[in-house]
């Protein structure tokens, strides 16, 4: 369980939440605006460990459990692309004799290669997204955990980049991603697995399976059919904990 202390009293912000994932699988958290998506994967980091039960990444690699892309790229200013991808190896304690043969190699498929040397002001905010994951999945880490990394991006970026995220996926077969997002089509384009968190206080509503094989088309009906069946499960969460009707769920 998990709540913050406030003038009113104890709010209760996640409580009874059960979610597994596995090697190799990737899950979204999906729900409400505020039901504590963000809260629970600073559970698993370990940047909040004011809680009481257990969030724990379980792995037998030798070196970090995760890695982390949040929101904002976060990038050192005064580092260029490569310089800022490196820094994520140096911090880890990676040898200096191994980043050659890792980055470079990466800033190519994530279409950064002749930009190498140019500063993040310098670059657009997608190539600065792009620099992000780089940094992300140059640690080889056996979890990836994501929070809404694409919902400061206009559409056609942002769908570029989950074109990327499921290009890199598939080249990284044993890691595991917990994705935060609150856009359900991407979600369903990009999850094995769904799962739909209820308003405060939080727990796991229902999983929903993404039956649709890798490589994936945006233009699949399935994953229209399965960004409905989320819309519509929220949407009836939203009614059953708030007293609204679907019509004044979708007015807020």
């Amino acid at each position: 369980m998990k709540g913050f202390r406030t003038r009113n009293g104890f709010t209760t912000v996640v409580d009874g939440m059960n979610l597994e994932v596995a090697d190799d699988e990737f899950v979204s958290l999906v729900g409400p605006s505020g039901c504590g998506e963000s809260t629970v994967l600073n559970m698993l980091s370990g940047l909040d460990r004011d809680f009481t039960g257990t969030a724990e990444i379980r792995t037998t690699s030798k070196g970090l459990p995760f890695s982390y892309v949040s929101q904002e790229p976060r990038l050192l200013p005064w580092k260029t692309v490569k310089q800022n991808v490196e820094f994520s190896l140096k911090a880890s304690g990676v040898p200096r004799a191994e980043w050659g043969d890792r980055v470079m190699p990466l800033l190519t498929r994530v279409g950064l290669s002749g930009f190498e040397n140019h500063h993040p002001h310098q670059i657009s905010g997608g190539m600065q997204q792009r620099t992000a994951l780089a940094r992300a999945f140059v640690l080889h880490a056996p979890v990836l955990l994501m929070d809404e990394p694409f919902s400061g991006l206009d559409e056609f970026t942002a769908r570029s980049l989950r074109q990327l995220l499921l290009e890199l996926r598939q080249q990284e077969t044993s890691t595991a991603f917990v994705f935060v997002t609150h856009t359900v089509f991407e979600a369903a384009v990009l999850s094995d697995r769904v799962a739909l968190m209820s308003n405060r206080p939080s727990t796991v509503h229902r999983i929903i399976d993404v039956d649709v094989p890798l490589p994936r088309s945006y233009d699949d009906p399935r994953l229209f059919d399965v960004s409905r069946e989320l819309t519509h499960e929220i949407l009836a969460s939203m009614k059953d904990t708030q007293g609204l009707s679907v019509d004044e769920a979708v007015a807020r």
